[in-house]
């Protein structure tokens, strides 16, 4: 299964997928041992757990997840809906996790319940947390001011 809509690309090119128009990839994991739990986050009822062992992408227009094995085959999250995110660190023992909120949309096709906020978890086994949580804010940042720039000015009257 996959959620959201990550076109495979079946040449097996460079990329497992296919990118959007104007989409460049900013950072890739290293080996396919990153960790993705996803999470409901509103409702305590039915609440439903996504597990999956894979390779991260993060582009300039979303974060993308292609599963090695695991509960999806691939998922992705345009920026946009990311609405908060954390590096989260243990005082003593365990993994650096990499944690966002992100709301998803009414478009009938990912897989979610719609409009509902879902958690999203990264664990990186073998490393590179740091410069994808460094890579994040500039691209999230830049993603967010392009969006504003969009906006029309105001005007005096």
């Amino acid at each position: 299964m996959s959620i959201n809509w990550v076109m495979v690309n079946e040449n097996n090119g460079n990329l497992p997928f296919i990118l959007l128009p104007n989409e460049e990839i900013k950072y890739e994991s290293p080996l396919e041992r990153t960790e993705l739990l996803i999470r409901q986050v509103t409702s305590i009822k039915n609440k439903r757990i996504i597990n999956a062992t894979g390779k991260v992408y993060l582009s300039n227009h979303r974060l993308v997840f292609i599963s090695a094995y695991g509960d999806i085959k691939s998922f992705s999250v345009l920026l946009n809906q990311i609405k908060t995110h954390k590096l989260e660190t243990p005082w003593f023992i365990g993994p650096t996790l990499w944690k966002c909120i992100f709301i998803t949309t009414s478009d009938k096709v990912s897989g979610l319940v719609e409009n509902e906020n879902y958690e999203l978890q990264l664990k990186f086994n073998e490393g590179g947390i740091f410069d994808f949580t460094k890579i994040f804010e500039t691209v999230h940042t830049n993603y967010v001011n392009d969006q504003a720039d969009e906006l029309p000015a105001y005007s005096e009257f």
